[in-house]
């Protein structure tokens, strides 16, 4: 997809579509339908079956829907924005792109659209997933099709295993950190080395305190990702050839016992 931003799988979001309670599946579980001998999703894939409740609330010829959709959110500052869904349809039995038409696929995406309603936002994007062989070739169609067909620009082409890879699990993403500290490390570093120990303590307190700032809003990670910058840095005060007179040393201790993280 088309994302400037940390992309996640957000299972929350779906329990607040009134279809979940009904139409609940993990993906992997809606994907045996088709291909049940195959286990291309994750298990912990969250979904609601589309084709499902469209079987049931429809008596003859029915309308067709993408496959599913998936919780999907923005993943900023270690927490998730922009909660919405993502139109998944599944197409690994193609072994090509010849059978693929617009006006199919976009009826798909519209009936889809319009059953799943605005109770929840929808993403504007919509994937279609086809195996590792066919999903390059689809991608090719599919930036060929928007040429004439201004809409396809919306539609994301990908093989099961970058469905996996965009859809993470939240507790496998890094902390993101908040507070960038090139500028404070080169700074540091330009105190040590000038042996400027007065205005070095002023530094070490100032940022000291923004680490317990983090502290009392409970972000621990932050307050301890600031602390490790100054420990690391700190440690040029015992680099070989580092030499001190006495009151500098004086200074050095002074400093190390009041922030014994220093050390």
């Amino acid at each position: 997809m088309s994302q400037k931003r940390q992309l996640v799988n957000d299972n929350a979001v779906l329990r607040a579509h009134p279809m979940y309670s009904l139409y609940h599946k993990s993906l992997h579980n809606i994907s045996l339908k088709d291909y049940p001998n195959d286990c291309y999703f994750r298990a912990d894939i969250d979904g609601i079956d589309l084709d499902q409740y469209e079987i049931d609330r429809t008596i003859g010829n029915r309308d067709m829907t993408m496959d599913a959709i998936v919780g999907i959110a923005d993943y900023i500052n270690n927490r998730t924005v922009n909660n919405r869904l993502l139109l998944v349809e599944l197409r690994m039995d193609y072994d090509s792109t010849k059978h693929l038409r617009h006006s199919k696929l976009q009826g798909k995406i519209a009936h889809s659209r319009f059953e799943v309603g605005a109770s929840v936002r929808v993403d504007e994007e919509s994937v279609f997933v086809f195996r590792n062989d066919v999903s390059e070739q689809a991608k090719k169609w599919m930036f060929n099709t928007s040429k004439e067909y201004k809409e396809v620009e919306q539609w994301v082409a990908m093989s099961p295993e970058e469905l996996n890879n965009m859809l993470l699990p939240i507790s496998s993403i890094p902390y993101q950190v908040e507070t960038d500290m090139t500028e404070a490390d080169s700074n540091m570093t330009k105190l040590i080395s000038d042996k400027d120990f007065e205005s070095l303590l002023e530094f070490v307190i100032y940022w000291n305190d923004k680490a317990e700032g983090f502290k009392r809003q409970f972000k621990l990670k932050e307050e301890a990702h600031i602390k490790q910058h100054l420990h690391d840095v700190w440690q040029l005060t015992t680099a070989a050839g580092y030499l001190l007179n006495a009151e500098q040393k004086a200074y050095v201790e002074v400093i190390e016992d009041e922030y014994k993280y220093l050390r």
